[in-house]
């Protein structure tokens, strides 16, 4: 396990995975089959569709993981590694908040308030040095929170209760996606309202930490 994380958290950082687009849109596309078949506006279609969607998938891994650790452990390595690095990806957005840093050093404000608006929902025109300084940190903590810390510790909590790694980075992250993609779009309604509530929950733990 401890190698499995080693290993991803390198690949993570020196070699950032260059499919991560694709995989959002494929994301994209996994979150709409279960919205289109499940969604009527309602709290239990919501709570029904994200078990749905997250249920068959942990189940798959927590079979095949065990299944790993008795007959083939370095084949279980290769799964959690595989698993995690396919998880993280803040080295991605650390480029932007580098380049964010000199901006910031170089006193282009105008790139600054470029690249910072990429990861904002905010007018960052009108922002000076300190205040994107200071949202910078902010969103650079919580994607790093959500891209590495979160699914780091729910990797750990599941290998040490034998249910396998890998299961509990997709849960964290998978939870985390499903949130953002039902409730960016308004006319899901209370649809959405159960998989906000699941990842606040999934998502305690690794605030506090």
């Amino acid at each position: 396990t401890l190698f499995a994380l080693i290993a991803a958290v390198l690949l993570a950082y020196f070699q950032p995975w260059v499919w991560s687009e694709k995989l959002r849109v494929r994301g994209g596309h996994y979150g709409n089959f279960f919205q289109h078949h499940f969604n009527a506006g309602a709290h239990l279609h919501g709570r029904l569709a994200w078990w749905a969607a997250t249920l068959p998938l942990l189940i798959l891994l927590v079979i095949l993981s065990v299944y790993l650790a008795n007959n083939a452990p370095v084949l279980l390595v290769l799964l959690n590694m595989t698993v995690l690095y396919g998880c993280m990806g803040f080295r991605l957005f650390s480029l932007d908040f580098i380049a964010l840093q000199r901006a910031l050093r170089d006193e282009n404000l105008e790139l600054a308030q470029t690249i910072l608006a990429k990861h904002s929902a905010l007018n960052t025109r009108n922002l000076s040095a300190p205040e994107l300084a200071n949202l910078a940190i902010q969103y650079a903590l919580e994607i790093a929170q959500r891209k590495v810390f979160g699914v780091t510790l729910w990797f750990v909590l599941f290998s040490l209760l034998g249910l396998g790694g890998a299961t509990g980075a997709v849960l964290y992250r998978l939870s985390n996606f499903l949130r953002s993609h039902w409730t960016d779009t308004v006319e899901y309604g209370e649809f959405a309202t159960f998989s906000e509530h699941m990842w606040q929950r999934l998502n305690w733990l690794p605030q506090r930490l």
